[in-house]
């Protein structure tokens, strides 16, 4: 999940439900910085053939 979630295999579980305590990292360990999620949103078939078709039509005109 990690990997997935943040592009980084050794970065904290999003989704690990242990204190820092019970797997020994300390808070000095990882600095201030915290894995920021987002909650899942299903998205309709609609939401995303829009989404994916301006997505498209940004990258023809290079980005504009």
């Amino acid at each position: 999940r990690a990997q997935q979630v943040t592009g980084d295999t050794w970065a904290e579980d999003p989704a690990c439900y242990l204190e820092d305590e019970e797997i020994g990292v300390r808070p000095e360990d990882y600095g201030a910085e915290r894995v920021v999620t987002t909650p899942w949103v299903r998205v309709s078939r609609f939401e995303r053939l829009a989404a994916e078709q301006a997505a498209a039509k940004l990258t023809a005109e290079g980005g504009r």
